[in-house]
């Protein structure tokens, strides 16, 4: 991007104070987002930092934070560019505004949106435009109080320097008596710093999020306490789109502390009591009677069936997700075919923290509070608005600390905040909701079921021609964000993540063959990549050892074009020892996401007599672009493996009849920490604009675990997650 930027003055500074209110800036660059209204448009305008007369700077952060890092390292971003000190910044979450603080990513349609690991690529040209704009504003108010050129000013961390005179001004000192320019300068890519010159990008920063989570003074929104404040819990139809028919209401608000007991249409119980405790005993005393519901009889394993037999099913064309030459022909003329099919079952969020907000109704139900953690602050103050019947600008939400959310935090009817908003206009007083983890277990959102049937057309001559990949999968789009669905004219972008090949297939065809189940879907971290991945690495390593080659040789022979993706591969090979022949009991994979590249090699164990998988050690190599804070990119690679492998080895949603059979993780296990692995990690250096990690480096467990047991056993595990008993059905053909 090399050409100018022009902003007009109005569209860049949201509010200029005199002492000791500060100087503000907000900023809007139309070329910069990948979707939104026109800059002219009223109120379009970007707010990002506030510099205070005693030189603290305070970073706005439009993501939320649920211990992936990103909201210091967008401050990171723009600190660099602004050439602040890194000592004097704070970092606040900004207020839910999508205009202002919409994620640029193309698929998130102008919705301020937390996920899928797209805060580094979607906001960092942004916001290096945005730091080095304040920085010249804060250089031309400079320039004018000290009567020289601004051309003869530099800057230093946080203060305006000028060698000639060797006079200074801190960035505090400007802002007690900067006032708007008349014309806003005009910023383009020439303007940044050139990455060689970086001080505070690619250094362990130290997140801000740390220090109180370390002495437990972080607040979550589960923390928070109000005056007269009572207690909810709310439980949900167990089958989807059924209505309680009876309730023994009389008898449960007769209970301790039970205040009042009512039903929250279409779908919803609610109990309301002076502890949660007290709410919770009374739930679990509930005796109710539901009618009936479309999902009715659903059962989640023969639903995989029909999927599979869909995907097999060439007549039933899906969404052409990519699709590079004619695979007709190729196919045709095929001397030979590989085939392969992959399932995936459902999978349960398993956030740490339980769903849960406050919220405050006031004014006679014209106004509300809303304390809460999400990954979609917009659409919850929408949500809420909509429930209490009441504009949008009267909801105020208190952003929190998330202890989790992988997906279940952006939904966007934020059905646990809407139950705390409508008891508390019923109450007349605060109400914290909490759901126990059975409730949010029972009536959780998950990741769809999948199943991916693959062919591969070969020539006479040995050479691959064709990659044609079919997913059966629901859109998690459709129930989670169905304005975003909407806005994307339905396109089926969760489950069709990751499905493009890097590999140089001459023809592709990736489909998305779209199926309907009556049962709450949700992303769950990953996406669609994570199950696409492992289709598409497992049956690439079922045809190099069909093709007697070695998975590793294979895999760089088809990205010959990407050399960066050739040297990640490479990386990972030499920290593990495969290139020196040490893959006894390994596996490998490779997958890409946007420009980021990862490599990953296992090693596992297998128990043949109980069935029971251990993985030892995991090696990850990633190109993911210039690394923003190395400590916590490497933090993101070591928790994502582990948790991909707990979604691996452990974990599956199942129904019978409709509803969820599962309650808590007793009957749905997570990986212990006795279970975990030891994961090295290596950072690609790299020069590129970065790309997120915390998605991205556990996509590559799945498939390099299966393929570990393919090089053991000779069976390949073609349904995740493996469990015991399924390892030894395998075992045992």
């Amino acid at each position: 991007m090399g050409s100018s930027v022009s902003i007009k003055r109005r569209d860049f500074l949201v509010g200029v104070g005199l002492g000791s209110v500060g100087l503000a800036f907000g900023f809007h660059v139309d070329a910069l987002s990948a979707v939104g209204p026109s800059a002219n448009a009223p109120g379009l305008k970007m707010a990002w930092v506030h510099i205070a007369p005693d030189d603290k700077i305070t970073i706005m952060a439009p993501v939320d934070e649920m211990g992936q890092g990103s909201s210091t390292a967008l401050a990171v971003i723009f600190a660099e560019e602004l050439d602040a000190d890194w000592n004097k910044v704070s970092v606040e979450f900004s207020p839910p505004d999508d205009k202002l603080y919409g994620n640029p990513t193309w698929w998130t349609y102008g919705i301020m949106l937390t996920g899928a690991s797209t805060a580094m690529s979607g906001f960092y040209q942004a916001l290096r435009l945005y730091g080095a704009q304040a920085r010249r504003v804060l250089l031309d108010a400079a320039a004018e109080r000290l009567r020289v050129p601004v051309g003869e000013l530099t800057t230093g961390p946080s203060v305006v320097l000028h060698e000639r005179s060797g006079r200074r001004l801190t960035y505090g000192e400007i802002a007690a008596f900067a006032q708007a320019p008349a014309a806003l300068p005009s910023v383009s890519a020439m303007d940044l710093k050139d990455p060689a010159t970086f001080r505070i990008i690619g250094q362990q920063t130290p997140r801000w999020d740390i220090p109180s989570k370390t002495n437990g003074s972080a607040k979550y929104s589960i923390d928070v306490r109000l005056p007269d404040m009572v207690y909810a819990t709310v439980v949900r139809a167990p089958v989807l789109g059924a209505t309680p028919v009876s309730v023994n209401e009389a008898a449960v608000s007769k209970l301790p502390g039970v205040l009042k007991v009512l039903r929250l249409p279409p779908d919803r119980v609610a109990i309301v009591a002076r502890t949660y405790e007290q709410a919770l005993a009374a739930e679990r005393s509930l005796a109710i009677q539901w009618g009936k519901a479309p999902a009715d009889g659903l059962d989640s394993e023969r639903a995989l069936d029909e999927h599979a037999a869909v995907a097999h099913d060439l007549s039933k064309a899906g969404f052409p997700a990519h699709k590079r030459g004619d695979i007709s022909a190729a196919f045709s003329s095929a001397a030979k075919v590989y085939e392969g099919e992959y399932r995936t079952e459902f999978v349960y969020h398993a956030q740490l923290e339980p769903l849960n907000s406050i919220s405050w109704v006031k004014d006679g139900g014209k106004s509300v509070e809303v304390w809460a953690g999400t990954q979609t602050p917009t659409h919850l103050v929408r949500s809420v608005s909509v429930a209490l019947r009441i504009p949008p600008e009267n909801v105020t939400l208190h952003r929190h600390l998330l202890g989790g959310g992988f997906g279940r935090r952006a939904a966007q009817d934020h059905d646990w905040a809407v139950d705390s908003a409508l008891l508390s206009k019923e109450m007349g007083k605060p109400v914290k909701v909490i759901w126990s983890r059975e409730s949010d277990v029972r009536f959780g959102r998950f990741k769809p079921l999948t199943a991916e049937y693959i062919r591969v057309s070969e020539d006479s001559a040995g050479q691959l021609t064709a990659w044609h990949y079919r997913l059966a999968s629901d859109e998690a789009l459709s129930m989670s964000d169905p304005l975003r669905y909407e806005r994307g004219k339905e396109i089926p972008v969760i489950a069709s993540a990751g499905i493009e090949t890097s590999y140089a297939f001459p023809n592709v065809l990736a489909e998305v063959v779209r199926q309907r189940l009556n049962l709450r879907i949700s992303p769950v971290r990953g996406v669609g990549a994570t199950i696409n991945l492992f289709a598409i690495e497992s049956f690439l390593d079922e045809i190099a050892h069909a093709k007697g080659l070695d998975p590793l040789q294979f895999r760089l022979d088809l990205l010959q074009q990407l050399p960066a993706a050739q040297d990640t591969l490479r990386a990972v090979a030499a920290m593990s020892g495969w290139d020196k022949g040490n893959k006894t009991n390994c596996g490998i994979s490779f997958s890409s996401k946007g420009d980021a590249y990862l490599a990953t090699i296992v090693r596992i164990d297998v128990d043949r007599s109980t069935g029971v998988i251990r993985v030892p050690e995991i090696w990850v190599a990633a190109d993911v672009g210039i690394p923003i804070q190395p400590r916590n990119l490497d933090a993101q690679m070591l928790g994502a493996a582990l948790h991909a492998l707990s979604n691996l080895l452990k974990e599956r949603i199942t129904f019978k009849n409709g509803a969820v059979q599962e309650s808590n993780y007793y009957d749905y296990p997570v990986l212990r920490m006795s279970e975990a692995p030891e994961v090295h990690t290596h950072i690609m250096p790299s020069k590129r604009d970065p790309q997120g990690i915390g998605d991205v480096a556990g996509l590559g467990v799945a498939p390099a675990v299966g393929n570990a047991f393919f090089s053991i056993t000779g069976i390949r595990l073609r349904q995740t997650p493996f469990l015991p008993d399924r390892v030894l059905a395998a075992l045992k053909v």
